[in-house]
């Protein structure tokens, strides 16, 4: 390696024979953000599958092309759209303790129902729930709270199993 001073700027001059431009670290960081990616590919899998047994609500259609297809389309949905509208909306995020953050998170999972016909969002009764002396009435829910409720566990359980993971 050669340095040369030229007005108080140090130029660097590689080697022949050898690219400067490639960084021997850049292979393990995209090796990184391709293990990330599909990490988060399969959590999301894993995810929208128990929400869609569990919650009445929420439906995928049968078969395990179409749970593949909408985890791709909800991976790429929260690695490229949700970090630019987080950006956007950080300081009401902040005012607001994070609901703005579950609002854009039930939003964009709505506008997956609109362009996936693979999922739908439709009107569910929740029967109820009763432990102990603790009970939460039965009620039905409309699209819009379905959304939220959705979009809140799905939160909690990516949160949690990515949290495991790392």
């Amino acid at each position: 390696m050669v340095f040369w001073r030229c007005t108080d700027l140090k130029i660097f001059i590689p080697p022949h024979g050898k690219n400067q431009w490639e960084n021997p670290k850049s292979k393990y960081i995209i090796a990184y953000m391709i293990k990330k990616i599909i990490r988060a590919y399969l959590i999301n899998i894993a995810v929208l599958y128990v929400i869609s047994m569990y919650i009445g609500g929420f439906h995928l259609a049968d078969g395990i092309k179409s749970l593949l297809m909408v985890g791709a389309g909800f991976t790429a949905i929260h690695l490229l759209l949700r970090p630019i509208l987080g950006f956007i909306t950080g300081p009401l995020n902040f005012l607001t303790f994070g609901l703005i953050g579950l609002v854009i998170d039930a939003g964009l999972l709505y506008a997956m129902t609109l362009f996936l016909p693979q999922i739908w969002i439709s009107k569910w009764f929740f029967p109820g729930f009763s432990y102990e002396s603790f009970s939460i009435a039965p009620m039905n829910l409309e699209i819009i709270a379905v959304t939220l409720l959705c979009a809140l566990i799905i939160n909690l359980l990516r949160n949690a199993i990515m949290s495991l993971c790392d």
